[in-house]
């Protein structure tokens, strides 16, 4: 199963040597690895999750993405099978920021790397 860690704050998060790289203001692609922060926007209190996860299949790869959030937390039930939908119809990301305070991107940095990215 894939490890999740969670972080209090993005702060927390950046400071982790694990997981960013402060140099470059980015994060370090660690496989297998989900990284949960809590986070605020303008909607109030949200999460956020992501990983790059080393799989064959994307449907997979999100599969395996929820599994292991879900003996974490419950905070993201009910994405899996709307993400899972979306990429049925073609659709690899969907961004409601600006509307309603959420997003999530399923994209393939390399041949089997999957990158797995939600906020809510």
């Amino acid at each position: 199963m894939l490890r999740v860690k969670e972080y209090a704050t993005d702060e927390e998060y950046d400071k982790d040597p694990l997981n960013y790289d402060a140099e470059n203001d980015c994060p370090i692609e660690t496989d297998n690895l989900i990284a949960i922060v809590n986070r605020k926007n303008p909607f109030g209190d949200c999460k956020g999750a992501d990983a790059c996860i080393t799989c064959a299949k994307a449907k997979t790869a999100v599969k395996r993405f929820f599994e292991a959030l879900d003996s974490k937390t419950d905070y993201f039930d009910g994405w899996k099978e709307t993400i899972l939908e979306a990429m049925e119809n073609g659709f690899y990301s969907q961004n409601e920021m600006e509307s309603s305070g959420w997003a999530w991107e399923v994209e393939n940095l390399d041949d089997k790397l999957w990158y797995i990215s939600i906020i809510a």
